[in-house]
């Protein structure tokens, strides 16, 4: 102390800096038993208004959340808080103050990810960080942590109560598959979801590829926020520097946060406003998110005010406001206001001497002159920098290391790194270097992973490497981590090792070094995709592809024709079809044999479908079916597919269902492969070249009756079966829709069930089976269909459902708010089911009696004019339209309107792929309104379409007596009335009324009741038609209808 009287009397501090204690990013220490400078909370300074107004979104939420005891779905049980300013600006610091009152409130269960009534789900993106880890990795690895800390509390009284019920809640809604999806990605969920048990792991999901598989995730991502949320109060979901998420990630995170089955959720997002132009993938994203019914609270951070500056030194330095004014302008000046700046300039004045504690004083004291003088660095980095070259060299070469993988590096990266050569021996332990940067505020340990402190330290860290070396500094961490790795540490960080060499790759000149590279990128890419990232898995296959050389299609052929076709196909998926077409050229022009070319045929021919060309993809298909055996002649006329479908005819005659079983597989691999294209054709076929797709299902189901099943069969059994239910053969193409199902059920084919269940229950089955009964199959295809992301043939189901379900005479509010549901799922899936569905939501609100006019189809879901003249509708929704309008004005007795309607979609009867519901409700109402007319107009016209009708109903009262004869009962005793025979009409409609309420028709029930009241009313019978007519008025009640409770009640009662 005598020999250094000035550094003990004014706390300068010593040469060791791990002494240093930073906890908000500052400062170094003094000696032992001085007071250090502890900047705290100087984010949080001029930050109480935000910091409550994030609080009291929390709150909103809860609120929310607790009015609907945790189910349902209301406004304001979703909403979003979005902070945003410059670097260093306090963003973070706000969401931590809030997240630390919900740990004092008793709300979050501090480090272990929160349990009881919130739960505290938190992310961080990096800018470098997210091309060397898995896709998606900053979401899941902040839900993996967040399992992390459940499965730990499992075993704490009140805590393990609600852990029971979460994981009961989680399993349940995501079901096996669900469970397999997410447990792939996020191990402790996996852990969670067993309790610890030593139950066996789960094994692999379904493979589904492209599209479909990021679709499955979503879904699944969907219901495990729906089960959380449901049983852990709001769920706050915290995402830092959003301006740096790849673009699958801002996807994942828009599907969660306007998903509006999800009750009680608040996602908090930071973003630096600088980073973020009108190009930029997180503009469109807030666009999304303000645009999905979420409420969206924007917070601006600034600089610090000259008043805050003060008030922080006055609270850090324990002076009076007035004695720090002057220190403050300094500051200020020296800084320009911005938080972390402050931190770092306080901390180099400390570390300077220019800012010290006198033990003489008993204060703090700072040189004004030297502080004025001072040259400041103009940036946070540069500052920073100059920090770090005080350090140790081997620490600051531990530093440059870890911010060569970005913000946050596993502790397993380093000792792989350690047995390498990248580090002389004598270097020793990472972990030691990292620990004291940590120590020094520097970086902070989570888990087992190191995290810079703040992006800038991390940037100031990765400016000590020369910038000339970065790149062989990159080359040389790649090419160690490599060649280091087990198996296990090569596959857990394969992108690390893929990204750092690629950063480097400009220094190989080797060629089979750059053929290594070529394959690891290969691999990379496989495993994106697997994963649902296209983006990156596109990036690690073009990088691929450019270390390629001219000679490699002779030396490599296989790696070339894999890293073409996987590129190509995630373009495909992307939309990125010229660069598509471009690569796939590549294969199809230096392939040799028609095995190299049919995985790039097969993408061409689906990217031709999806865009409409259906005519250069049928083209294409045809050209490849011929090169495999399969030929098909052109052109394709209308009397060759009859013929191809009688002949077809008679290969399944005598074969049966239970058959199936002793079918052999089908093994030949061309015709596998025919049985692929065909697939796929009959996909974009069956709307647009009708007469093609008959010869295609009569191609598929001969391929299998002569070279045994395959999955595939299944598609062409059921698009067979509705070939012969359009040519009238209705028990024939029942018996094929059996068989389809039972080669679904034998191949679990999964992916595919959706597509076949449409056909098989939405347009064969229905013919014979009580619709009612056809309900529950649509609503498993729709539920399936979603978890293996087919998520086009789950909306079809759902417009199949809601049709089945209108028309078989389902209570009518409880159906509106399916179709709200539904209706909601088919914008974000598929737009034009959503549209096609729109005349029978608004028909239900005509009903419902929520529409000025009952009769019309205008209202708050379409205008009927305006839809019919939409180019969008096609012949489809017109009939849609057709179909209820006549419903409607046949209901509500414009007899007439009926009539005329009927007349425009007059041709329904032809169409050859139309639903059963739709052609029945046609031909049912229009022959009703032909009779209700007839009995003013004896035109013999009506009495053709009343004969027309009652013979259409006859014959498929024939087929199933369940959906049909209480319809025809019903026009038996129309006619009996409009005859004369007055005895037959009241016996018939007292059966056509015993019937539908048999058979669970209630609506039609109504009707029949309605038409007897008519009948007794017009016969002067005014007891017995008021009778009816109140039975009539309680079954429309009971299915719903006001606007037909209003008006019987109204005209009769």
């Amino acid at each position: 102390m005598a020999s250094r009287p000035k550094r003990f009397l004014f706390g300068l501090p010593p040469f060791d800096l791990r002494r240093g204690s930073g906890v908000d990013g500052v400062a170094s220490s003094s000696s032992p038993g001085l007071p250090q400078l502890r900047v705290s909370k100087v984010e949080l300074c001029g930050r109480n208004w935000e910091a409550s107004t994030l609080w009291d979104t929390y709150l909103r939420v809860e609120a929310a959340v607790a009015a609907t005891g945790g189910g349902g779905v209301e406004a304001g049980a979703r909403e979003a808080v979005l902070l945003w300013g410059c670097f260093g600006s306090g963003k973070t610091a706000v969401v931590r103050k809030v997240r630390g009152d919900l740990a004092a409130r008793g709300k979050d269960g501090g480090g272990d990810g929160g349990v009881g009534n919130a739960l505290f789900v938190s992310g961080k993106f990096d800018a470098m960080g997210q091309r060397s880890r898995a896709p998606l990795s900053a979401v899941v690895s902040a839900l993996d942590e967040t399992f992390r800390g459940l499965s730990l509390s499992t075993g704490r009284g009140n805590e393990r109560h609600v852990s029971d019920a979460v994981r009961s809640e989680i399993a349940d809604s995501v079901g096996r598959e669900g469970r397999k999806v997410l447990t792939e990605m996020i191990p402790h969920l996996g852990l969670f979801l067993m309790g610890n048990s030593a139950d066996r792991p789960y094994s692999p999901s379904v493979r589904i590829d492209g599209r479909r598989a990021w679709h499955r995730l979503l879904f699944f991502f969907r219901v495990l926020f729906r089960a959380l949320c449901a049983h852990v109060g709001p769920v706050v979901l915290f995402f830092d520097d959003l301006h740096w998420a790849d673009e699958s990630s801002l996807e994942l995170l828009r599907v969660l946060v306007t998903d509006f089955q999800t009750n009680g959720l608040l996602f908090v997002g930071t973003y630096r406003d600088s980073e973020v132009g009108p190009d930029h993938p997180l503009t469109a994203y807030l666009r999304d998110i303000h645009s999905g019914g979420v409420a969206v609270t924007s917070l601006h951070i600034g600089n610090l005010t000259k008043r805050d500056v003060n008030t922080l030194l006055s609270e850090t330095l324990h002076l009076l406001p007035r004695m720090t004014l002057g220190l403050s302008e300094m500051v200020l000046q020296k800084t320009g206001g911005n938080a972390l700046f402050v931190v770092q300039f306080l901390q180099s004045l400390h570390l300077e001497g220019l800012l010290r504690f006198s033990l003489l004083g008993k204060r703090w004291e700072w040189d004004t002159r030297r502080i004025q003088r001072k040259d400041i660095s103009d940036s946070v980095v540069a500052l920073m920098t100059e920090k770090l070259v005080r350090l140790p060299l081997d620490v600051q070469d531990a530093l440059m290391v870890s911010s060569a993988f970005g913000n946050m590096s596993q502790e397993r990266i380093f000792g792989i790194l350690e047995r390498g050569d990248l580090l002389p021996a004598s270097f020793g332990s990472f972990a030691d270097k990292l620990d004291y940067a940590t120590a020094d505020g520097l970086m902070v340990k989570a888990g087992r992973a190191y995290q810079f402190h703040h992006d800038q330290i991390q940037l100031a860290a990765y400016e000590l490497i020369p910038e000339l070396d970065r790149t062989n500094f990159h080359l040389q961490i790649g090419r160690v981590l490599w060649k280091s790795s087990s198996a296990e540490e090569f596959e857990d960080f394969l992108f690390v090792i893929v990204d750092q060499l690629h950063r480097g790759i400009s220094l190989v000149i080797d060629s089979d070094e750059k053929v290594k590279f070529a394959k690891l990128c290969l691999i990379a890419g496989k495993k994106a995709c697997a994963l649902s990232s296209f983006l990156p898995a596109s990036a690690y296959l073009k990088a691929g592809i450019g270390l390629l050389e001219g000679t490699d299609w002779d030396c490599h052929r296989e790696l070339c024709v894999d890293l073409y076709n996987s590129c190509s196909e995630t373009e495909y998926i992307l939309g990125e079809y010229d660069s598509m077409q471009q690569h796939l050229q590549q294969v199809l022009g230096k392939a040799l044999v028609l095995g190299e070319k049919l995985r790039s045929y097969s993408t061409l021919v689906r990217s031709l479908g999806v865009r409409r060309n259906t005519s250069a993809a049928l083209s294409t298909a045809i050209d490849v079916l011929g090169q495999l055996g399969e030929f098909f002649p052109s052109p394709a006329t209308q009397e060759l597919a009859r013929k191809e479908v009688v002949r077809t005819r008679e290969l399944l005659r005598g074969i049966e269902t239970d058959s199936l079983e002793n079918m052999n597989t089908m093994q030949d691999p061309e015709k596998l492969e025919a049985m692929k294209f065909l697939a796929i054709l009959a996909k974009f076929t069956y709307t647009d070249e009708q007469t093609f797709f008959a010869l295609i299902c009569c191609r598929m189901v001969q391929l299998s009756l002569s070279y045994g099943v395959c999955k595939e069969s299944a598609t062409g059994f059921a698009s067979f079966a509705m070939v012969l239910c359009a040519s009238k053969q209705v028990r024939d193409g029942y018996c094929l829709s059996k068989m389809s199902l039972a080669t679904l059920s034998r191949f679990e084919a999964k992916d595919r069930l959706a597509s076949v269940y449409s056909a098989a229950y939405g347009f064969i089955n229905v013919w014979i089976e009580p619709m009612q009964s056809l309900l529950p199959c649509h609503q498993e295809a729709i539920e399936i269909g979603l978890s293996v992301g087919d998520t086009e043939d789950a909306m079809v189901n759902a417009l199949l459902y809601l049709g089945t379900a209108l028309q078989s005479g389902q209570v009518l509010g409880p159906l509106m708010d399916e179709m709200r549901i539904y209706s909601k799922q088919m914008l974000e899936y598929d737009p034009l089911m959503n549209t096609l569905t729109k005349p029978m939501r608004q028909a239900t609100l005509n009903l419902l009696g929520r529409s000025a006019n009952p009769v019309k189809l205008i209202g708050e879901e379409m205008k009927e004019e305006t839809m019919l003249t939409s180019p969008e509708v096609g012949e489809a929704g017109c009939t849609t339209i057709y179909t209820f309008r006549l419903w409607l004005e046949y209901l509500f007795g414009e007899y007439e309107l009926a009539a005329e309607t009927a007349e425009k979609d007059g041709d329904i009867l032809n169409r050859r792929m139309t639903r059963a519901p739709r052609i029945c409700c046609h031909v049912f109402y229009s022959g009703l309104a032909a009779l209700a007319i007839a009995r003013k107009d004896r035109q013999q016209k009506w009495f053709d379409k009343i004969d027309n009708a009652m013979k259409q109903m006859k014959a498929w009262t024939e087929f199933s007596t369940w959906n049909f004869q209480h319809k025809l009962e019903l026009m038996n005793a129309e006619y009996a009335y409009l005859t004369g025979d007055m005895s037959e009409a009241a016996e018939a409609y007292d059966l056509a009324i015993a019937l539908a309420g048999k058979h669970r028709f209630i609506h039609e029930e109504a009707l029949a009741l309605e038409r007897a009241g008519i009948f007794y009313l017009e016969r002067a019978d005014h007891s017995t038609a008021s009778s009816y007519f109140v039975r009539a008025r309680n079954s429309y009640a009971k299915w719903g209808a006001q606007s037909k409770v209003d008006y019987v009640e109204e005209r009769y009662l």
